[in-house]
């Protein structure tokens, strides 16, 4: 199954998630060892004004945790697709931008929910 950007985004809301948000290198290499033969959509994305990149969650991805594949992120517009390339994705173990509107799997996170107390 594949779905646009925005699509699997509401999937995982709907299942208490979010898109996959990478905190750190250990995240990095989690997500990144997902069949590397598909794509697949993170939290990720362009700010309306252009150039910055942002996570769904409203942060600012960290200079020294950026894990774009050689060539990436480009401004290239998508003539088939109609769009310009403003979402975020792994592809070949990275990140790449494509159109929002492209489909592709997809990967959620959640919070671990705290076990229950037994007394």
């Amino acid at each position: 199954m594949s779905w646009t950007w925005e699509e699997s985004r509401q999937n995982c809301i709907a299942q208490g998630a979010e898109l996959f948000v990478i905190r750190n290198r250990k995240e990095q290499k989690f997500v990144a060892g997902y069949d590397v033969q598909k794509v697949y959509w993170i939290g990720l994305n362009e700010t309306a004004e252009g150039g910055s990149w942002k996570w769904v969650d409203g942060t600012d991805v960290q200079d020294e945790l950026k894990f774009w594949d050689r060539g990436y992120p480009d401004n290239y517009f998508d003539y088939e697709l109609e769009q310009f390339k403003k979402c975020g994705m792994i592809h070949n173990k990275a990140w790449a931008n494509a159109a929002c509107n492209q489909a592709s799997h997809w990967i959620c996170k959640r919070r671990a929910e705290k076990p229950p107390i037994s007394l």
